[in-house]
Parts: C-alpha cells; structure tokens; sequence
C-alpha cells in the first residue's frame, strides 16, 4: 500500500516535527503542503497513490481563514482519484474561541470547513477521545477514529535536577506567568529552585510577551531563579532542559480541544508533570501520570510543593509516564495508522459514484 502524506514540512513546529516522524515510520511518500498550490495540485495529482492522508493544523495553508477554505477543496480534488483521509490536530470550539475577535464568525467557518471536508473525506484521524466525541457532538462528525501522537519510549534520563521545566511555545496562552508566580511564592521554602522557561514565540508580533514576563519576575522576587531560553531550541537542547528537570510544568490556560505534543515529546524521559485542567491534556490522569490543576500560580505552588515532599509520588508519576510512552512508541503508532489506512482503502477503495 503506498501513502501519500500531505503535511507541513518548512515550518518549525510540533505539527511539522510529527508529520515528518510519521512519515518515516510509514514508509509514506511526503508531498510538502506548504508550497503554492501551483506546485501543490500538479504534485498530489501526479503521483501513484492507494491512499492519501492529509495532515491538517489550523493554519496549514499560511493562515486560519485560507486554510479553512482550501481543505475541503483540496479533499475533493483528491478523492476523485483516491481514498482521502484527514488528520486533524485539533478541534475548534466556542469555548477555545472566548475571548477572540470575531469568534462566531471563526466557529461557523470551521464548522462549515469540516463539515465539507468529511462530505469528501473517507474518514478522519483525531489523538484522543475527547476529539473523538467533540467532533461527533459538536460537528455530527462520527467516520473519526483515535491514534494518538508517537512517543520516544525509554528515553534515557539526566541527573535530576533542581529546577522546574516550561516547554513549548511562549505566549500569553501558556500560562508562564503563573509558573513564575508559583515560583515566587516558593521562594523561601525552597532557595535552590529555579525555573526554565524554554521555547520560541508562536508570533512575532507577541515578542513584547517578553517585556511582561521579565516585568513578572521582578515582582515575584525572583530575577536569579528564572532562566529564559526563548527561541526554537534543538533537540539536544531540549533533552538537555527537561531530562535533568526536577519536574515539567505545562499550566497551559487556552480550552483548545487537543493532545499535548510536549508531553508526548518528554514522556520517555519520566519527568513528572503538572498540567493544566484543560482539554488538551485529557489524556492524562490526575494522580495517576500527571498532577492537574487550576493554570494559578497558588495552586500550581501546591502541586510542586507536593512533589518536591513527596518523591514516591513524583517517581510513580514519572514511571506511568514512561509506561504511556512505550504504549505510544512511533512503530505502534505507526502499525495503528497503517492498520486503518488499509480498513480505509478495502472499505472506500473508489470514488463516490
């Protein structure tokens, strides 16, 4: 069976990382979607196929509104030849939306998208069942089935250290403050933790973001304890930050209905976690892989100051979490994938009459 993967492969980011994996994994021809679709459609149209399968983010025709209208067209356009089937790296809902401009306006528009895309699509591929079920509830989408993200199992571990680990894109979504906020309300209790904030912006136009968590700092007491690496880190880098961290703090705020690619990225390492609340951790157990609490800087205070009293604790979370990895190591998440691209092309072999 040959698969056609069309996904992002010129930006750096978590989506771009994962495609490439993948397609590695799947033995996948990669056709880049991110290129002008004059070179796009001649590409895809092209070449020999069994199945195609599309890599969507929200943005992965340049911006939200292009993208939005260019999936299900793109669908079409191929399932006229092939199998389609679509990947979807998150669900958009009025909750994620609350707070944005024109957000109504944004909601009806994805709901129109997908709705036309699973018109032409075969099916869909989400990463949890809290997708799963949004996209059947809020979207009557149900041809969708679960493969979560791949995971590096057995990932060797640094010393552990004494500092607490952010990760991922810095911006006001991601709850930094809080953690520096958390920090500062430690700071007498445990005079040796320190924090790393590690991670490039998501914007350009948010690089003032910056300003206001230095300004965060200074109030919180705590300018010789916070670490600031803010820029797109290698991945020797990253290991260098989190596998020698005494913990990982992800009290990310936004209500995107998603899976965490950082958790998935470190989960080998057995770092323990403390997560936010939200939907995009909802593959997580509270008390089981990960403490989960309120993105506040007391309550995330409490969870750290919980771990750091509690070693069989943190050391319980950290052995489930690589438990999780090796349940979702990139060779069975890849059999899954071939597995059901397979079902997809036996059941849904022609075009629609």
């Amino acid at each position: 069976m040959k698969v056609i993967l069309a996904a992002t492969v010129g930006k750096r980011s978590g989506g771009t990382f994962y495609a490439r994996r993948l397609g590695q994994a799947l033995g996948a021809e990669m056709v880049p979607i991110d290129q002008p679709l004059t070179r796009l459609v001649p590409s895809l149209l092209r070449v020999e196929a069994d199945v195609f399968l599309i890599d969507f983010e929200y943005a992965t025709f340049g911006n939200a509104a292009r993208s939005i209208v260019l999936l299900p067209l793109l669908v079409l356009l191929l399932r006229l030849r092939r199998p389609v089937v679509v990947r979807l790296h998150g669900v958009v809902t009025e909750s994620s939306l609350r707070g944005g401009k024109f957000r109504h306006l944004v909601l009806s528009a994805f709901h129109l998208s997908y709705k036309l895309t699973a018109v032409f699509a075969s099916a869909f591929i989400v990463h949890s069942e809290l997708m799963r079920t949004t996209l059947a509830t809020e979207y009557g989408i149900v041809n969708a089935t679960v493969i979560p993200l791949g995971s590096n199992p057995a990932a060797s571990r640094r010393s552990e250290g004494a500092h607490l680990a952010f990760f991922g894109f810095v911006r006001p979504s991601k709850g930094v403050e809080e953690a520096i906020l958390a920090l500062g309300l430690l700071r007498e209790e445990y005079p040796d933790l320190r924090l790393v904030v590690a991670g490039g912006l998501a914007l350009d136009r948010e690089a003032t973001y910056l300003g206001v968590l230095q300004d965060a700092v200074r109030t919180a007491g705590v300018e010789d304890r916070v670490e600031f690496l803010t820029r797109f880190l290698t991945e020797e880098e990253k290991t260098a930050v989190v596998a020698s961290a005494s913990m990982l703090l992800l009290p990310y705020k936004d209500e995107f209905v998603e899976v965490s690619a950082v958790v998935h990225d470190f989960a080998g390492y057995g770092v323990p976690i403390i997560c936010s609340d939200r939907p995009r951790f909802s593959e997580l157990t509270d008390g089981v892989n990960c403490l989960k609490v309120r993105p506040e800087g007391p309550a995330l205070a409490q969870a750290i100051r919980t771990l750091l009293e509690n070693p069989p604790l943190a050391a319980r979370l950290g052995e489930n979490l690589r438990h999780l990895a090796e349940a979702n190591s990139w060779d069975r998440v890849a059999t899954l994938h071939r597995a059901y691209l397979e079902s997809v092309v036996q059941g849904q072999g022609r075009p629609p009459s």
